[in-house]
């Protein structure tokens, strides 16, 4: 089952009893953010950590650019860098894929990728579907039937992609805050 994209909060829990603190490094001191309850990782129970290494925190475009530069992956685990320069990895439907089809991902209430580039090609926003693995190499300017529209991850050239600049430009989601970071918010993903 994968797991949901983790945001970080504004503000850290106090480390409790009935939230404990999963981050193997701080143990639930207030050095860096922990998952709000909703988005706490959903192996852990009654205080128990889950088995391995912690998720690492990165931002949503530095993630998708990870793994546009691996060649975009669909099962196969790819090499990442967190924000603190440990070199991570993740994979499409655990890390990648939620953040195209969960809610607030790039702000708070922001609405997931695919209420708009759903699977309806009719009504997708720029006949894009972000709903699944195929449609997004598939591309955009689809009409219902039609195998490819326009790469909109330029070949693997992440920083020249439609979807990094749709993004970087805080163009999408809309209703993006315009003082957001430009990279999107501090989440948690990989290990």
């Amino acid at each position: 089952m994968p797991r949901p994209w983790r945001k970080l909060p504004k503000t850290a829990p106090a480390p409790s009893t009935r939230w404990p603190a999963w981050c193997a490094q701080c143990r639930g001191s207030a050095l860096h953010a922990h998952p709000s309850p909703a988005a706490r990782r959903p192996a852990i129970a009654q205080g128990s950590e889950a088995a391995g290494p912690p998720p690492c925190r990165t931002t949503p475009v530095d993630l998708i650019g990870a793994w546009v530069k691996a060649g975009t992956p669909e099962n196969a685990p790819f090499p990442f860098t967190d924000l603190d320069g440990n070199a991570c990895k993740a994979a499409f439907a655990d890390d990648v894929q939620p953040l195209f089809t969960q809610p607030g991902v790039w702000f708070d209430s922001s609405p997931p990728c695919t209420t708009c580039h759903g699977p309806n090609l009719a009504a997708a926003q720029k006949g894009l579907n972000l709903a699944t693995y195929d449609d997004i190499l598939a591309g955009a300017g689809r009409q219902a039937g039609q195998a490819k529209g326009e790469d909109i991850l330029s070949g693997g050239n992440w920083e020249q992609s439609i979807l990094y600049q749709q993004l970087i430009t805080r163009k999408m989601p809309p209703g993006r805050p315009p003082d957001s970071p430009a990279k999107g918010p501090e989440i948690y993903a990989g290990h």
